[in-house]
């Protein structure tokens, strides 16, 4: 989270600032009792100009707003550098809808993934419905496992605040840090979309008009000595505006001293904030004072009022808070200019909010075509006879979330047995083979498939499976995983024979894939990757151990190929004393990639120091198998390195490689000639 120093914008009545003493101490009065008495004497501000009698009666009769009740989808996308442990092999996440005061209101939980290894996929969306004050409550996810006992804490635990949220419709990414190791983090990724019914607009349109209309039933503080020198309050409003963080923003703001108000008072001046983040997730800190000349000024009570509970009206709306002093009360009023804040129940009975429709339809798939044709130095199978008894191939294609979308087998192929060879037989058969190209096949399958409606193919992956079908088949032979994203951008069989098995030997599998030219790679010396980074928002203000600056940000960009290996890195140039929204407008450029569609990107943002080491201010890392085979930049704005800070950047491939438009069906498909095809829409 971060700290805002946004300045206050003027307000529209001038009232002069507390005298330096005054404005030291007053913090002091927060963490005493509420009989504390007021810092040594200060003199009192001057009275602000009055304000006109139209606006008092405005602020007077402020509509008194009834508040709804809201939904909340939680989507549960991804945890990454989970450790591996044998004893926690099904990890789920669980949801829980906490209020202002932390209890819990609601709780969900995803399905539990069976060997989801180090960073596992959920994908799965949980829905909330009967919200009430959203923006003051919180959602809490904690990754725990289902060998977990009942009492055991969770492995790590991520924590929202509602109120941060911004008034728009559709999913808000999220990611944060929930269990930091030695050498490693886990990271959980989620999402969480608020439909729009509350919280923050755009920054600049973020403003609160506080009017301080009066306050009633306060105590007498200035009692005299012995009932000498008895006389009434001066009372006096002082405020402070703190941000999720508890920081106060910008210079407290006083009201004018009401000289002889006594118990009742009516103040009716308005104050102005301007430019501010999160709004819905601030808070207003007022305190009553009794002004005095020749000692302390007295506490008249305090209150604590969270923005969260604002509407989004274009009026003003009427609220009275209890001090925490006798049975005083302070009445205000508060304007959001319909900029922020939470939907009235009014409101969203004349224009309710979209349905939740469920998780959006995949993009339009793809056709892809794969022949399975042979095997080699595969291990003993369940007859013993050198040779595999009757091995099968399995198929299975799983989506970027590692979901099986489908599963073929091809038909067992009696394996040859043969007799242990003489060694100059052997010798023989061995020159044969290297002669003609290689060893003999073990066994020969020659069989096609066919896999339509392929979403997001750059992302997904096929996993083959060589298994021992004449006796169990849950003995595996060998297997391995291809990431479609390593296919060329051509049509036409594309050759492949990964290594399944084998330390001392190599079992392998030999296989053919079509993508019809819709997705992949180019040449590695015509692949690039143009990445423009624009700016970022809300970034940590002042960061530092013993000396707290403003921050000097930058990114820093890693280009990752498929099995994790650095392959480049990039950075912009520092920004000094830049603050929460830099701007860079800066285009990093990445060359002679080498299957650039099955690569990642890890984005970090960083705190340039020159006395030590800079600071990481946040960081994600998102799939280049994303983006389409164009030279136009797609926008990934509003992408969240953790917590509430965000990067605004885009990128294209050049039109090199990347996904295309999904081909036709192929004719033998369409006319249903095919041995097998396999649709997965």
């Amino acid at each position: 989270m971060f700290a805002c120093c946004a300045d206050p914008a003027p307000a529209k009545v001038e009232e002069a600032a507390p005298a330096p003493d005054a404005a030291e101490e007053k913090p002091k009065e927060e963490e005493e009792a509420t009989t504390a008495s007021e810092p040594e004497a200060a003199t009192p501000p001057e009275p602000a100009p009055a304000v006109p009698a139209e606006e008092q009666a405005m602020e007077t009769t402020a509509p008194v707003a009834t508040g709804a009740r809201h939904a909340l989808v939680v989507r549960v996308v991804q945890a990454w550098g989970l450790s591996n442990d044998e004893e926690k092999s099904q990890p789920y996440v669980r949801v829980r809808i906490l209020d202002p005061e932390g209890k819990e209101k609601q709780v969900k939980e995803t399905a539990p993934i069976t060997d989801g290894g180090s960073n596992p996929q959920w994908n799965e969306y949980l829905m909330f419905e009967g919200i009430e004050d959203p923006a003051l409550c919180s959602v809490c996810l904690e990754l725990r496992d289902k060998s977990d006992t009942k009492d055991e804490p969770a492995d790590g635990v991520a924590k929202v605040k509602l109120g941060v949220l911004e008034a728009v419709s559709g999913f808000q990414q999220c990611r944060d840090t929930i269990s930091a190791g030695w050498f490693s983090n886990v990271d959980l990724r989620f999402g969480v979309n608020n439909f729009g019914t509350w919280g923050n607009g755009a920054r600049a349109s973020n403003k609160l008009s506080l009017n301080i209309m009066g306050a009633s039933g306060m105590e007498d503080a200035d009692n005299g000595i012995g009932g000498l020198f008895a006389d009434k309050n001066d009372p006096y409003v002082y405020i402070k505006l703190t941000d999720e963080d508890d920081n106060v923003i910008g210079a407290p703001r006083q009201t004018k001293v009401i000289e002889e108000g006594g118990n009742k008072v009516d103040w009716n001046e308005t104050f102005e904030f301007g430019d501010l983040p999160l709004p819905s997730a601030y808070k207003l800190k007022l305190s009553v004072w009794d002004k005095d000349t020749f000692k302390r000024d007295d506490a008249l009570g305090k209150t604590e009022f969270a923005l969260g509970q604002c509407f989004r009206v274009a009026g003003p709306t009427r609220f009275e808070e209890r001090l925490d002093v006798g049975n005083a009360n302070l009445k205000f009023s508060i304007c959001t200019g319909g900029a922020w804040g939470a939907l009235t129940e009014e409101k969203m009975k004349e224009e309710p909010p979209a349905e939740w429709m469920g998780p959006p339809a995949p993009p339009p798939g793809h056709c892809m075509k794969c022949r399975i044709l042979s095997a080699t130095g595969l291990a003993s199978g369940s007859k013993g006879n050198d040779g595999k008894s009757d091995p099968i191939c399995r198929l299975t294609l799983r989506d970027e979330w590692g979901k099986t979308l489908k599963t073929v087998l091809t038909q067992g192929k009696d394996a040859r047995a043969k007799a242990k060879p003489k060694a100059k037989a052997k010798a023989k058969a061995k020159a044969g083979a290297e002669a003609g190209g290689g060893p003999k096949p073990d066994v020969e399958w020659d069989e096609a498939f066919t896999f339509l409606g392929v979403p997001n193919p750059c992302l997904c992956t096929l996993s083959v499976n060589v298994l021992d079908a004449g006796g169990d088949q849950s003995k595996r032979l060998g297997e391995t995983t291809l990431p479609l994203g390593a296919l060329a951008a051509t049509s036409g069989p594309q050759d492949f024979e990964p290594t399944i098995a084998g330390h001392f030997w190599s079992s392998k599998v030999k296989l053919q894939i079509d993508n019809m030219g819709t997705w992949g790679n180019g040449l590695p010396e015509d692949s690039k990757l143009y990445m423009k980074i624009t700016g970022a928002v809300g970034l940590p203000t002042r960061v530092g151990t013993f000396i707290r600056d403003k921050t000097d940000p930058y990114i820093h960009v890693v280009l990752k190929g498929p099995d994790g290996t650095v392959l480049q890195s990039k950075m912009t140039k520092p920004k000094p004393d830049a603050g929460s929204d830099p701007q860079w407008d800066e285009e990093l450029v990445f060359e002679n990639i080498v299957n650039p569609a099955a690569c990642s990107l890890y984005i970090t943002c960083w705190d340039k120091d020159s006395a030590s080491k800079d600071q990481m201010l946040g960081h994600t890392e998102m799939q280049c198998g994303v983006l389409n085979c164009s030279s136009e930049y797609t926008a990934f704005d509003g992408t969240t390195l953790g917590g509430t800070c965000k990067l605004n950047f885009s990128m294209h491939t050049g039109g090199a490689w990347g996904n295309k438009e999904p081909g036709p069906v192929p004719e033998e498909t369409a006319a249903g000639g095919a041995k097998a095809c396999c649709s997965l829409m």
